[in-house]
């Protein structure tokens, strides 16, 4: 029986959905990914549609399943075969968002993974996108900024770096980024708030 080498090996899903490329992103392979990016060469398939923008079972592309194991060394290197292939790495990577609403830089967030908020504050720039309205002030799920999501982990460290963007990209500062008041809780514990004051935005975060 002749075997189809793109349609019945290449692209072949399994019984949850997932090809081979899919599962070496899911389990961070960088090897495999490389190799199966030059067996896609040879088999013609569509680098674009078949590999890098392929949406699994649920939905998620290799750079959406990369961000949410938080693997930074998998992301720089699907941008920068993105680059290669022509992809629209704003729109198809950057500024992306898998079926719950979220783009890798609401993951990194979520995560509290300085290292890629960092990477991915650095791609922003180098593909202009606006940095205030899609990055620091940008709503996932539930309306959350990645301010919300740091401020609920206390992650006092990170959001210093995300005043410091806030000043890199003029966001207008009202009575300062960032401000704690601590008070004490009915229940004996500390109860923190951290307020946000820009522009647009005014958010009091209680954890």
């Amino acid at each position: 029986m002749l075997v189809k080498m793109k349609d019945d090996l290449f692209l072949a899903k399994g019984r949850i959905g997932l090809t081979a490329w899919d599962i070496a992103a899911l389990k961070g392979n960088k090897e495999i990914l490389e190799t199966l990016l030059v067996w896609g060469k040879e088999v013609k398939a569509n680098l674009k549609d078949d590999l890098l923008l392929a949406k699994g079972k649920h939905g998620l592309t290799a750079w959406h399943i990369a961000a949410l194991k938080g693997n930074k060394e998998i992301l720089e290197t699907l941008w920068v075969w993105g680059k290669k292939v022509k992809v629209n790495l704003k729109d198809d990577l950057l500024l992306a968002k898998h079926r719950n609403g979220l783009t890798a830089w609401d993951e990194a967030a979520e995560q509290c993974n300085k290292e890629i908020l960092e990477k991915l504050w650095s791609w922003g720039t180098e593909v202009q996108v606006n940095l205030k309205d899609d990055l620091l002030l940008a709503k996932g799920y539930f309306g959350l900024t990645a301010c919300h999501r740091l401020a609920k982990r206390g992650e006092k460290d990170i959001l210093e770096k995300l005043e410091c963007w806030a000043r890199e990209a003029q966001v207008i500062l009202e009575d300062g980024w960032l401000h704690r008041e601590d008070t004490a809780a009915e229940d004996g514990l500390l109860q923190r708030k951290i307020y946000f004051a820009c522009k647009d935005l005014e958010l009091c975060c209680i954890f």
